[in-house]
């Protein structure tokens, strides 16, 4: 999920309908195929990641303790965003400037006007790419405080509510009332979808909104035994999801019936939710050196691809060419800063340990795992 976040900021710049609040700067070549992929990403990706942080956030309040998992997730979450935040902001902004002001054509003098005020540096302050972490700290804050005492009034959540609510997940009732609820949750958005807000000022609708997935993600934690029934319905789940999305994709652009472009989004996040989970499970269900490394290395990708994607389509600016090729320079440059600067610079250093919680080695994964009975015998 932190992966594709480099594949919709490399698309953002050539759809054909502007999104100038999301993203200021749109390219002279456009393609709907960006619009169609950066619509489908959008629709399960935060959904789902902030179901995965849920999950793991129960994982570290159950086998540690409130103050302890909220320890890890300050360290982790709250301090990189703290520190990335502000080195960040300055690259994007002017990155935005030059792009919108003719990029090597005329947005130079702009850029460099920015970058020479330090003191205007952080006017209009933003969290930009880095909001989830935002609300992520938000609800780290809250389940901290509140899970106590919810457990203290009404029983082990492990024991006695998880358990319960775990026989609807995979249950036509429990899956009805998931899209439901989300359903409701979206009917204060401005649009079809969810809401992103990149300013400071918590937006309770977009909290209640993904604290459904964080929720989901608990519960799921607490149910862990059934996440191999996920993988049985998979592709079921999959294409249905992909044809809701396409479904879905159609009414938001025609802006004709927001209330159908919310139930069929509702619809959409939660069967690919389920069926992504289901692909997961079914075909990654054992250890693979290339995904560990590139799981590993998704976190820092994130944090610094952003001043590549908003900078090199500036200095694409004007170039004839098709859009899918300048998205293809766009994502392949933002693939080979991140990942070469993450195995130089972060794998085995601090600043690995400071994002990660440990030091790697700087060794290449292994493109395959050595056989079972070779991995036996060498156990």
């Amino acid at each position: 999920m932190m992966l594709l976040g480099l594949v919709i900021h490399s698309s953002v710049s050539f759809i054909t309908v502007p999104r100038p609040t999301a993203w200021p700067y749109n390219d002279a070549n456009t393609s709907v195929l960006f619009d169609i992929l950066v619509f489908f990403i959008h629709v399960f990706r935060m959904p789902l990641f902030f179901l995965i942080a849920g999950f793991f956030t129960a994982y570290l309040y159950y086998r540690r303790n409130p103050w302890q998992m909220l320890s890890n997730r300050m360290a982790r979450v709250a301090l990189p965003f703290a520190l990335f935040l502000p080195i960040l902001f300055p690259l994007v902004v002017s990155g935005s400037k030059f792009s919108i002001a003719g990029g090597v054509n005329g947005g130079w003098n702009v850029a460099l006007s920015y970058l020479s005020k330090p003191a205007g540096w952080y006017d209009n302050f933003r969290t930009m790419h880095l909001w989830f972490l935002y609300y992520l700290i938000l609800f780290y804050a809250l389940i901290a405080l509140a899970m106590p005492l919810i457990e203290k009034a009404t029983g082990s959540w492990a024991v006695t509510v998880g358990p319960r609510l775990g026989r609807f997940i995979h249950h036509p009732l429990g899956f009805l009332v998931a899209i439901s609820t989300t359903f409701l949750t979206l009917l204060p958005m401005r649009t079809p979808g969810l809401d992103t807000e990149t300013t400071f000022l918590v937006q309770p609708k977009i909290l209640l909104a993904y604290g459904v997935f964080v929720g989901f993600g608990w519960v799921l934690y607490l149910n862990r035994d059934r996440l191999d029934d996920f993988g049985a319905r998979a592709w079921p789940y999959f294409g249905t999801g992909f044809l809701l999305s396409c479904a879905y994709l159609a009414v938001a652009l025609s802006k004709q019936n927001l209330m159908a472009g919310k139930a069929l989004a509702a619809a959409a996040m939660w069967t690919l939710i389920y069926g992504f989970i289901g692909l997961f499970v079914r075909y990654c269900d054992h250890p693979k050196p290339l995904g560990r490394y590139f799981a590993d290395a998704s976190y820092w990708m994130y944090l610094v691809h952003i001043p590549v994607a908003i900078w090199v389509p500036g200095l694409m600016n004007g170039w004839s060419v098709r859009a899918v090729v300048k998205f293809s320079i766009v994502l392949s440059t933002s693939i080979v800063f991140s990942l070469a600067t993450y195995h130089l610079f972060v794998r085995s250093t601090a600043i690995g340990a400071f994002l990660n919680g440990k030091r790697y080695p700087r060794d290449l994964p292994r493109l395959q795992e050595p056989a079972p009975q070779a991995a036996s015998q060498a156990a």
